[in-house]
C-alpha cells in the first residue's frame, strides 16, 4: 500500500533497493486492487527520460578507452586546479601568511598533512571507491559492506582508522599520483628545513602523538596545523551521508594540542580540510591564520602551498555562515527583519547567555594578501553621497560590541542607521516595477600585490506586505586587480529578483524602497545607496530572475 500512494504521488522508481515496489505491489496490480494508469503513467515518463538521454540508442556504458576520450580532453588538471586556488578561503591573517621566503625552518603537523585521502570530498568519485573498502557502509539504501577483517578505530570513537597501507593502495590504484602538501611543500621550499609528525587523529581525544609533535616543533619559524576530520563516506569519515555527528567544532584532540603548541611561542597557521567550515574557539584565539580549504580533492596539495607561499592570492569567499557551535544553528545571514542579530532594541536580552546570535565567520567573508577601495557608487546614473560626509561609520561596516578579530558584525551601528535615513531624496532614484535598475561601483586594489576582489550586492526590502530578509545577495563578481589599477563593475537587476510569495501564492515585485548594500562580505558593508519601485507588479515565479547580470568595465 506504501509503495502504491508513493507511485500515485510521483516517485516512478525506487532505488537502490527494492522495499515498497515489492510482489505484493505486483500482486495488487494484477488483482486489479491497483489502477494500472497510475502505473502506466510512471512506465511512460521513465521511458520518455531514457529516450531523452540517449539510452534505447546506447544502452551500455562506453568501453574505458571511448569513455576517456569523451569524459578527459585534456584540460580536467587545469579546471580541478583552477577550482581548487579559488575556493580556498583565508579567514584570519595577523600578517603570518604568506610565509616569509627566508624561513629556515617549517613544522608541518596533522593527519592530513601526508595522506592525500582526506582531500577528497563525500561525494567525489574517488570516496565512493575508497569507501568500497571500509569495513562498514555508511549510504542509505546501500547494504553493509562485510569484512573478515579486524577493524582498528580511532581511539575513543567509532570511526575506523583509514591510513593503512590498504587505503594508500587504493589511493595509489584510483588517483595515482596525488601530491600530499607535504611532499608539495618540500618540493616547493627546497633550501627550507620541513620535519613533519603525524600530531593528531582526525576525530577523538588520543593525545599520544603529542610529545613527538611537540618536539619536531621546536626551533621552527613556523608551525603549519592541518586540521579537521575525513569528508566521505563508509566507517573511515567523520561527516558524510549517514555519517552524523552532534558537535560541528574541531576534534577534541586537535584544539589540545593547538593548546600545548601555543606554549612555545611559534607563530601557527591551521590548514582546514574538512567538509564543514572551521569552528574552534582555540583556534580562533591562538592561531596566527586560518586556511579554509574544505575539500580540494586532487590539486590539493599544490593550491595551498601557492597560498602559503604568496604565489597566488587568496580570493575565496564563505558560501555560508559559520556558527559557534552546534546548539547556535540554525544561523544564516539572510535571517528575517528583526530576528538573530538584527532584533529590536525591545528584546531585553538580545544574545544567548553563552554565545553571541551572529556567526563566527560571515557569509561572504574571505581575506587577502592586498587591500580594496570601494568608491563612487552609483544607481540609475545617480552619484551616492560618500558616506564619510553623512556620518557613516568606517565605510558602514558593520561592527560587533564582542570586537572578535576578523569579520565583526553583530547589528548595524547607530551611524549606520542614522546613515541610511539620511539619504536625500534626490539621491534615490524610481523605477518601474518592470525597468532594470543599474548599479555601479568603482574598485581599486590599494595593496602591494595583484589579488582578486569577489564584489557583493545585497538588497534589502525593508518594509514590506510580508516579512522579508534582513538582506539578500543579488550578485556578485569577481574582479582581478594589479596594484594600484581600478575598475568599474556594473550591476543589472531585474526588479523581480526580490519577488516574493503573497499570502495568496502570488509572486509579487512590490513597490517601496529598496537599500542597495555593496562590499566585500555580508558584514563588510563598504557602500550603501537606495532606489525605489512606484508600483506592484505580479509575475510568473518561472519567470522570475534570481541573479543580477555584473560585468567590468
Amino acid at each position: 500500500e506504501a509503495g502504491y500512494r508513493s507511485l500515485a504521488a510521483g516517485m516512478d522508481c525506487e532505488l537502490p533497493m527494492k522495499d515498497a515496489f515489492n510482489d505484493e505491489l505486483l500482486q495488487m496490480f494484477k488483482d486489479g486492487r491497483a489502477d494500472l494508469a497510475v502505473l502506466d503513467q510512471a512506465v511512460l515518463r521513465e521511458l520518455t527520460a531514457k529516450f531523452r538521454m540517449g539510452l534505447f540508442e546506447h544502452p551500455y556504458a562506453l568501453p574505458d578507452e571511448e569513455f576517456d576520450r569523451v569524459f578527459s580532453d585534456g584540460t580536467e588538471r587545469e579546471v580541478s586546479l583552477k577550482s581548487a586556488r579559488e575556493s580556498l578561503i583565508l579567514l584570519k591573517n595577523d600578517g603570518t601568511l604568506p610565509l616569509q621566503k627566508d624561513l629556515k625552518k617549517i613544522a608541518l603537523i596533522g593527519p592530513h598533512a601526508d595522506w592525500a585521502n582526506h582531500y577528497f570530498g563525500g561525494y567525489t568519485q574517488f570516496t565512493f571507491v575508497e569507501g568500497m573498502f571500509a569495513a562498514k557502509n555508511s549510504m542509505a539504501g546501500i547494504m553493509p559492506n562485510s569484512s573478515a577483517e579486524e577493524v582498528k578505530y580511532i581511539p575513543g570513537t567509532r570511526v575506523e582508522f583509514s591510513e593503512t597501507d590498504k587505503f594508500r593502495d587504493v589511493m595509489a590504484w584510483a588517483k595515482p599520483g596525488i601530491d600530499t602538501i607535504l611532499k608539495k611543500l618540500r618540493e616547493d621550499l627546497p633550501d627550507t628545513e620541513i620535519v613533519y609528525a603525524h600530531g593528531c587523529q582526525v576525530a577523538g581525544a588520543d593525545e599520544s602523538e603529542f610529545a613527538e609533535a611537540l618536539a619536531v616543533c621546536e626551533g621552527a619559524d613556523v608551525i603549519l596545523m592541518t586540521l579537521g576530520g575525513k569528508h566521505g563516506t563508509s566507517s573511515i569519515a567523520t561527516m558524510g551521508e549517514g555519517v552524523d555527528s552532534t558537535n560541528i567544532n574541531l576534534p577534541r584532540c586537535q584544539d589540545r594540542f593547538i593548546e600545548e603548541a601555543s606554549r612555545l611561542g611559534i607563530p601557527m597557521v591551521g590548514i582546514h580540510i574538512d567538509g564543514r567550515p572551521i569552528s574552534s574557539d582555540i583556534a580562533d584565539e591562538k592561531l596566527s591564520a586560518i586556511l579554509e580549504c574544505f575539500s580540494p580533492s586532487e590539486c590539493t596539495a599544490q593550491a595551498v602551498s601557492e597560498v602559503l607561499r604568496g604565489e597566488v592570492n587568496p580570493s575565496g569567499k564563505l558560501p555560508l555562515s559559520v556558527a559557534f557551535s552546534a546548539g547556535q544553528l540554525p544561523v544564516y545571514y539572510n535571517h528575517p527583519n528583526g530576528s538573530a542579530w538584527h532584533q529590536g532594541m525591545s528584546i531585553g536580552f538580545q544574545n544567548y547567555v553563552d554565545c553571541p546570535h551572529y556567526p563566527r565567520y560571515f557569509f561572504g567573508h574571505g581575506l587577502s594578501y592586498t587591500t580594496f577601495e570601494y568608491s563612487d557608487l552609483t544607481v540609475n546614473g545617480i552619484l551616492q553621497q560618500e558616506q564619510e560626509t553623512l556620518g557613516g561609520a568606517e565605510k558602514i561596516r558593520l561592527r560587533s560590541e564582542y570586537g572578535q578579530s576578523l569579520g565583526e558584525a553583530a547589528t548595524l551601528p547607530a551611524e549606520a542607521k542614522e546613515f541610511f535615513n539620511k539619504i536625500p531624496e534626490d539621491q534615490i532614484p524610481c523605477a518601474g516595477p518592470a525597468d532594470p535598475v543599474t548599479i555601479s561601483l568603482k574598485l581599486k586594489n590599494t595593496g602591494a600585490v595583484l589579488g582578486t576582489e569577489v564584489v557583493q550586492l545585497y538588497l534589502r526590502d525593508k518594509f514590506a506586505s510580508m516579512t522579508r530578509p534582513n538582506q539578500e545577495l543579488v550578485g556578485f563578481k569577481r574582479v582581478t586587480l594589479a596594484p594600484g589599477e581600478a575598475k568599474k563593475v556594473v550591476f543589472t537587476v531585474d526588479p523581480s529578483v526580490m519577488a516574493f510569495l503573497t499570502r495568496d501564492m502570488k509572486w509579487k515585485v512590490e513597490k517601496g524602497r529598496f537599500d542597495v548594500l555593496a562590499g566585500s562580505s555580508s558584514a563588510d558593508i563598504r557602500l550603501v545607496g537606495a532606489y525605489t519601485l512606484n508600483a506592484d507588479r505580479f509575475i510568473e515565479g518561472k519567470k522570475r530572475s534570481f541573479y543580477a547580470k555584473a560585468e567590468v568595465i
